[in-house]
């Protein structure tokens, strides 16, 4: 029946949707955060607490104590009724001993028996014990800023500051850049963690969010040319998006590194983080690998240095010692849902995926989602390695403990507005597509149209490699086309309301598609997507 609506009454229909959406309220109720900081330091605090301060969001500010354990009973005694809702520590932590309260705050240490089965170090430290303190207080998000003195808390704060403060979108923000690396563990195994990443990637990444990917194997079409991985890798450092995804191999200061047989590059590392010194950067940054979130060293890790950065991420989730497929690959797939669909801030998104896989293998809640299906998928993947339920349970409670959370976990988590499309339909030649919608935003409106994203082949034939300027020219063309879809695309600046768009169509498609439209403007983002009628 919607095919037959006149032109007229579906442009009334879009206005109407357009209003509905600009008038929905959004959801507040009385919250509290609690941020322990040294003494000294508090002064610091005056800009970035008046922003967190809100008529539904109370904020208690406290001193560190020596231990996690003294720590853990001021935080009892002070945080009062209701319970915190985000804990915030301002403080690196020493290497071993007491903390100094002046400079630091403490975090704990628990056994970490499966990362120690796969070589790794018989304990791990996290934060995570602190958010257990209040039994009924439902998910409790922790974060923590490793700074080592009261200028480098100052700067990173002035950066929240300003994040919080920038309405002007663009449509960049609404993108996942991934980087990832082969397993190099078994032919199988490997094989199985690529195709699972290739399916979360494709199940969960919303048709309207744009997905950038680079692949460290010189044979597929997602390898930029190998002599310039690092300067790759930067780049989507120094990038606007959503978040930064990585998933591979690590270190305490570097990544993995992109092997070939004319030699090796490394990823990212300690180094190449100082160059991150422009105004543009994700969000979050999910370091998905061992040990590159080891903020209790005596030196620092590379997460740490992340989001120091000036031109870093604002947030680091990192793992701070040895961490496991099966572990990695539940916490990346719930981590994914909640950036896309979750709570309104990191530290919530964070916290619900952590609460989410320690639950039951076979999630009973809308069993019918990607991203249960792709769970239970999941699960019957590990049962073939790990056949017992209690053996996987352990490895995702060790999963939850070891990935710690570095920044402000109040950062707001910037998604689109809906986008209501009406109609994209194909000319009867075939030769152009005409889009409708409606948009709560006024801004520039950029429509493309793709095929449907479908799972993504991280390999390829490429079976030759040389180090010459026409290779390079080669390599890094064919990386840029796998990252880019779109078969025709166009802006127009558009109001709040609706708007109509004709895109040409170069040569005749088979297949499904998919229309994509976003709007960045000076008051956010708006995104929708429709398939293509025929």
């Amino acid at each position: 029946m919607e095919r037959t609506l006149s032109f007229s009454t579906r442009r009334w229909a879009l206005a109407v949707a357009a209003l509905l959406l600009s008038l929905a309220p959004p959801s507040q109720a009385e919250q509290h955060a609690v941020v322990v900081c040294p003494a000294e330091w508090q002064p610091l605090l005056g800009e970035w607490l008046a922003l967190r301060r809100t008529p539904w969001r109370r904020v208690t500010v406290l001193a560190p104590a020596d231990t996690a354990e003294a720590m853990a009973s001021v935080l009892v005694k002070a945080a009062g009724n209701p319970p915190p809702r985000w804990i915030v520590l301002i403080g690196d932590c020493p290497a071993d001993g007491p903390a100094d309260p002046a400079r630091n705050c403490p975090t704990w240490t628990r056994p970490a028996p499966c990362g120690q089965k796969w070589g790794g170090q018989a304990e791990l430290v996290t934060d995570h014990p602190y958010t257990r303190l209040w039994p009924n207080a439902g998910h409790v998000a922790i974060a923590r800023l490793p700074v080592d003195s009261p200028e480098e808390l100052q700067s990173y704060l002035a950066r929240v500051v300003a994040y919080e403060r920038r309405s002007v979108a663009r449509h960049e923000d609404h993108r996942l850049t991934v980087v990832a690396s082969p397993g190099r563990f078994s032919p199988l195994v490997d094989r199985i963690i690529e195709s699972t990443a290739a399916s979360m990637l494709a199940g969960l990444t919303p048709p309207e969010c744009g997905l950038h990917l680079t692949y460290a194997d010189w044979r597929s079409v997602y390898c930029p040319f190998p002599p310039l991985a690092t300067d790759a890798v930067r780049r989507g450092l120094q990038t606007r998006s959503l978040a930064w995804l990585y998933l591979g191999h690590g270190r305490r200061d570097e990544l993995d590194r992109l092997r070939t047989p004319l030699g090796s590059a490394v990823l990212l590392d300690r180094r190449s983080t100082t160059l991150l010194r422009g105004v543009e950067a994700p969000t979050l940054a999910a370091l998905v690998a061992c040990d590159a979130g080891a903020f209790d060293g005596p030196d620092d890790c590379l997460a740490e240095d992340l989001i120091r950065q000036p031109g870093g991420p604002l947030a680091a989730l990192a793992s701070s010692r040895v961490c496991m497929p099966y572990g990695n690959s539940v916490l990346g797939l719930e981590l994914l849902d909640e950036l896309f669909r979750g709570g309104a801030t990191i530290g919530e998104c964070v916290a619900a995926a952590k609460h989410r896989i320690t639950s039951a293998a076979e999630p009973e809640q809308d069993t019918s989602s990607s991203t249960a299906v792709l769970r239970k998928t999941l699960e019957r993947i590990a049962a073939g390695f790990v056949a017992e339920e209690s053996a996987r349970q352990q490895e995702r409670q060790e999963h939850v403990e070891l990935y710690n959370l570095l920044g402000d976990p109040m950062l707001t988590i910037r998604r689109p507005e809906a986008i209501e499309l009406a109609v994209a339909k194909l000319a009867a030649d075939g030769r152009s597509i005409r889009i409708e919608g409606a948009s709560p935003l006024a801004g520039r409106c950029r429509v493309s149209v793709r095929p449907p994203r479908g799972s993504v082949a991280l390999r390829s034939g490429r079976e030759e490699l040389r180090l010459d300027s026409d290779s390079r020219d080669r390599f890094n063309k064919t990386y840029a086309a796998a990252n880019r879809l779109a078969i025709s695309e166009g802006e127009v600046d558009t109001p709040a309301g609706v708007f109509a768009i004709d895109l040409p169509i170069a040569e005749a498609v088979e297949g499904p598609l998919v229309a994509v439209a976003v709007v960045a403007g000076e008051n956010g983002l708006a995104a929708g997507s429709i398939e293509v009628e025929r």
